[in-house]
């Protein structure tokens, strides 16, 4: 199952079954109860993970205390891959579980030695570090760059790409992604109120859905990304939103 995996995930495609079989030689479950600790800030690691079940919050606290969210991993996530390559191998974040996990811890060693023998598996690794490093860029654009309204509607934007669905299912509360997002609880509370007097959106739990993605991007002054999909939005506005009992 472990192998089958990895094989999934974009890092570990080009891997063929006997390179699997390095890479996971030695493989041990980990499993963390909700707030546990995976590893602290600082922490020299050995190892990296694959999640197989349950949610991560990567995190560090700033000089006045508050903790700030990096990133959220859920199932089929790697986590600390890329410190495995650093020399040593000190985690500049801290993760810990937001739900029960169930993880699989990987080899530091193993992964080196398949670079180490691999020139293919070695460039795409480059690949992927690349596309990463661009990813994060863009993230640091919007912290920094972009109002909390905008912050908002990229997010949901992104999660609109993954779940190409205009029903988004929010993988955290309203307290963590104000975290992520470096606004507070009440300004996200008062942009969902906006966003929902004008009816740009309906929330019902977890579940926020897109009314109009073209208009709430122009109410908060942003064009609206080039590579979203725009053929179908169409049939899965409109009336569909009006009878859902959203509200």
């Amino acid at each position: 199952m472990l192998q089958e995996s990895l094989r999934k995930t974009h890092l570990f495609a080009p891997l063929c079954p006997d390179e699997l079989d390095m890479l996971t030689a030695g493989a041990a479950p980990v499993h963390l109860t909700y707030n546990s600790h995976l590893f602290h800030i600082g922490e020299q690691l050995d190892a990296y993970y694959w999640v197989a079940s349950g949610r991560l919050r990567l995190y560090r606290m700033t000089h006045e205390g508050e903790e700030k969210v990096f990133h959220l991993l859920g199932e089929g996530d790697l986590v600390a891959e890329t410190i495995m390559f650093a020399p040593q191998c000190r985690s500049p974040l801290s993760a810990v579980a937001i739900t029960e996990c169930l993880l699989f811890r990987l080899a530091r060693e193993h992964l080196l030695a398949l670079v180490d023998q691999s020139p293919p598996f070695a460039r795409h690794l480059l690949e992927e570090m690349s596309a990463r490093l661009y990813q994060a860029v863009n993230r640091i654009d919007q912290l920094t760059v972009n109002n909390a309204s905008q912050r908002l509607v990229l997010y949901l934007i992104e999660l609109y790409q993954q779940q190409q669905n205009l029903s988004l299912k929010l993988p955290v509360n309203c307290r963590t992604l104000a975290r992520q997002l470096s606004v507070t609880p009440e300004t996200i509370s008062r942009l969902l109120k906006f966003f929902r007097r004008e009816e740009l959106i309906c929330v019902k739990g977890d579940t926020w859905v897109l009314h109009d993605l073209d208009r709430l991007c122009a109410v908060v002054h942003l064009p609206l990304p080039a590579h979203t999909d725009t053929g179908n939005r169409a049939d899965m506005q409109g009336n569909l939103f009006r009878c859902c009992n959203f509200r």
